[in-house]
């Protein structure tokens, strides 16, 4: 057993070094130990059921497993919300999209989603996949990849159930950036990459889409600030009062407009931003999707965001970003990484020890300020440096406000 569990709660490391003790020792009594990856491959099954930044750092890995096994279909199981990521993906052959209750946001654990997993497993064994690879560190995805029939499975067996996996592979003790535990985990089947960048490939229809969009909202490409004030979980919100007064400096202290964007559910927030700000905005919110959201942050001067996908999808096209993490994350391993990626954050003395859902006042958010966040955009529009940011490592350390 290569584990050492990622869990903070005690109970669930006793728990699951139970589980997996007779998981495992059963193995042993069936002769059914660790098996090596086929000769032959031709059908491979990733398993990435997690959220949108998540799946989107999978992407050097895809990359590596396509040329390491040219010949191979490869397959991609994600969440409905991750599929328009996956779609035009060159090294991708098909996307399988299941929405598991485990891994969903926006509604409840109910009986109709877990009979849509039995299903899939059925589905999936059908199949019959020479080789399924599972990112996710979490005991569902490896119970389903285990049960998924494929002849050979590999991942991380530090979130439990390791044993329903061929091979789980060692987690590394030092800590890193999650496209490199993606990497760590296909180089076990030889697979190696030069590029460590994400991915994405908006269609032809989705670039037709936004320059259409930028000619009837009259702006022109890196002449706009795209703003995406939204984000999955609530303690990872930044104020309102902070955007509106980061719009108003971009428009006063460098001429640009903002064009705040977001999904569906961010159109109310978007438009109260909107109105608070004492300078005309543009407000895309629920007008775009993922791929065309893509496709229009290529086309901003810069993009401000927060702890959420649309910073990671910024940076995968390349843009210029600044984006707001709260002081509780682990930077080290979520941290935006390129050439052109700035992160705030706020350390306070509570931050190493905090739990989020009980925090009483997010001051490591409120804490920044939007002069702050004006400070480190005039340095990213290479205007003016600015003391707040460490330049030369910029792409290996967040940067402390």
């Amino acid at each position: 057993m290569k584990n050492k569990y990622i869990f903070k709660k005690r109970r669930n490391t006793a728990l699951f070094s139970a589980v997996d003790y007779l998981g495992y020792s059963i193995k042993k009594v069936c002769k059914q130990g660790d098996k090596k990856p086929p000769s032959k491959v031709e059908k491979i099954l990733i398993v990435r059921l997690a959220h949108i930044g998540d799946t989107l750092m999978t992407t050097p890995a895809i990359r590596a497993l396509k040329e390491h096994y040219p010949d191979a279909s490869i397959t991609a199981l994600v969440g409905s919300w991750c599929r328009d990521i996956m779609v035009g993906n060159p090294f991708i052959d098909r996307v399988i999209t299941l929405d598991t209750p485990w891994h969903e946001r926006l509604t409840s654990r109910s009986s109709k989603r877990s009979l849509e997993v039995i299903k899939a497993i059925r589905s999936l064994r059908e199949e019959k996949y020479d080789i399924g690879v599972q990112f996710v560190l979490d005991y569902h995805d490896n119970l389903l990849c285990g049960l998924a029939g494929c002849r050979y499975t590999i991942g991380y067996g530090v979130a439990g159930f390791g044993f329903m996996l061929s091979e789980t592979t060692s987690f590394s003790e030092t800590p890193c950036h999650d496209i490199e535990i993606n990497l760590n985990l296909i180089r076990q089947l030889g697979a190696q990459t030069l590029s460590d960048s994400m991915e994405l490939y908006p269609s032809s229809h989705d670039e037709e889409y936004i320059d259409n969009l930028l000619i009837q909202n009259d702006l022109k490409t890196s002449e706009f600030a795209l703003i995406h004030p939204g984000v999955g979980e609530n303690n990872r919100q930044w104020t309102n009062d902070g955007f509106a007064g980061v719009i108003e400096g971009l428009h006063h202290q460098h001429g640009v407009k903002s064009v705040i964007c977001g999904g569906p559910g961010e159109i109310e927030k978007a438009r109260a931003i909107s109105e608070i700000a004492s300078v005309p905005t543009v407000v895309v919110a629920g007008k775009t999707t993922l791929m065309e959201l893509a496709a229009l942050a290529l086309r901003a001067r810069i993009c401000i965001g927060l702890e959420s996908s649309f910073s990671h999808i910024s940076v995968a096209m390349g843009a210029p970003v600044v984006s707001i993490f709260c002081g509780f994350t682990d930077t080290v391993r979520w941290q935006l990484i390129g050439d052109n990626a700035v992160t705030i954050m706020k350390k306070l003395p509570c931050s190493t020890s905090c739990i989020p859902n009980a925090c009483p006042h997010s001051y490591c958010l409120t804490g920044i300020t939007s002069e702050q966040v004006l400070a480190t955009i005039k340095n990213q529009l290479g205007e003016e440096a600015s003391s707040l940011i460490d330049i030369q490592g910029q792409t290996q350390n967040p940067k402390y406000l």
